[in-house]
């Protein structure tokens, strides 16, 4: 038993000795257990936490918007674009150049919708047609209380950074494209004016993405969606967009557009009136009715099958029936009602009127459409009746 007290003993003096030579580990650097527990719960620090592009792609949703333009020359396009703060919007300039004034004093007819707060008009305040960058003003708000816009990237990209872009390809829901810098300060022609300081980037975008935001992985606005792809005409004269994985951002943004917020500068809008298919009376004050109107007064003509998309082509039936029956009769007194409605991110309800005088004598038509935009224009994909058919 002594020995076996002696044996520890001599342990014991062995350990003391051993932890005397040994030298300290700076506080710093020793994790127990119980730290390592601590930090793993202890409450995030003030510094940005990185995010995976799934995070990145969700927190910007709600802030990349839709935009659709009229003009004079009867032209509409739908483009992209991105919320800066609650009433201000980013996009390219060939989105909205040349809008006619709309039915709101003061504001374009230019219409920004976004994915769960409807849409609104808006109006100009800034635009470059050289480096193809604009500003919008709203009419009102699509940020929620307390919602920020997006922000710009403080260092520009390099070759070979991750990107995504972000928008409405072919007027359809909202979109998120990867890639990767492939280019700096190129060139490009955008609608026949040569842009120079451009971004190249490999992510396929196509028509309706121009005007969104490029952006890094953590969510900075590295650029502005502007150009890509060709178009070609197919065997039945209709012009259709190929993708070719070169794409083009607009990179010299930040300075314009701090500019405008400061000193807004726009040329006044044309006034000028449309010349519809058939002419239409519109009573709605909605963002997107002068677009909405366009594709009923084209409905109702013999040409109208194009208009035609999801169970509208099937109420329809084929081509040559539709245009036979549309052609049966005259149409007149065409009324867009004032009961137009944002229903979704791409769609819309509309109610509408009309005469219809055939060999079995004169009704008045009322119907409730649905609208779904897809491959950059309005389409009527529901047709229900809203009222019976009454005598005119």
């Amino acid at each position: 038993m002594q020995l076996r007290r002696l044996a520890m003993v001599i342990v014991a003096l062995i350990a003391l000795a051993s932890a005397a030579c040994t030298p300290a580990v700076p506080q710093h650097q020793m994790t127990t257990l119980e730290s390592a527990t601590q930090i793993a719960t202890a409450p995030p620090s003030s510094s940005p936490t990185p995010r995976t592009v799934q995070e990145t792609i969700a927190a910007l949703r709600p802030l990349v918007v839709r935009i659709e333009t009229w003009r004079c020359d009867q032209t509409g396009s739908l483009g992209s674009g991105y919320l800066l703060d609650a009433t201000h919007v980013v996009t390219v300039a060939h989105n909205v150049v040349g809008a006619r004034a709309g039915s709101n004093p003061g504001y374009e007819d230019i219409a920004v919708r976004s994915i769960d707060r409807g849409v609104v008009k808006a109006k100009i305040i800034g635009i470059d047609t050289v480096k193809d960058v604009a500003l919008l003003e709203l009419k009102d708000s699509l940020l929620g209380q307390g919602g920020t816009g997006m922000s710009f990237a403080t260092t520009p990209a390099v070759e070979g950074d991750s990107v995504i872009a972000l928008g409405y390809p072919g007027a359809r829901p909202l979109s998120s494209l990867q890639g990767h810098v492939s280019g700096l300060n190129r060139t490009q022609t955008v609608d026949g004016k040569p842009i120079s300081g451009l971004l190249q980037f490999d992510a396929e975008i196509t028509q309706g993405n121009s005007g969104g935001p490029l952006v890094s992985v953590d969510g900075q606005v590295v650029g502005l969606v502007d150009a890509g792809g060709i178009v070609v005409i197919d065997g039945e004269e209709q012009a259709r967009y190929v993708p070719t994985g070169q794409n083009y951002a607009v990179t010299d943004v930040r300075t314009p557009i701090s500019a405008w917020m400061t000193t807004p500068s726009a040329p006044a809008a044309s006034t000028c009136p449309l010349d519809y298919a058939l002419p239409i009376t519109v009573k709605s004050t909605h963002p997107e009715a002068t677009g909405i109107a366009a594709a009923v007064s084209h409905w109702l003509t013999p040409n109208g099958y194009g208009t035609l998309s999801g169970n509208a082509l099937a109420q329809a039936g084929s081509r040559d029936a539709f245009a036979q029956a549309r052609a049966s009769e005259t149409t007149s007194g065409v009324t867009l009602l004032a009961a137009v409605t944002w229903k979704s991110e791409t769609t819309d309800t509309a109610e509408v009127t009309y005469h219809s005088t055939s060999s079995t004598g004169c009704q008045i038509m009322h119907f409730r459409l649905t609208l779904t935009t897809n491959e950059g224009s309005w389409t009527i994909s529901d047709v229900a009746n809203a009222d019976q058919p009454k005598p005119c």
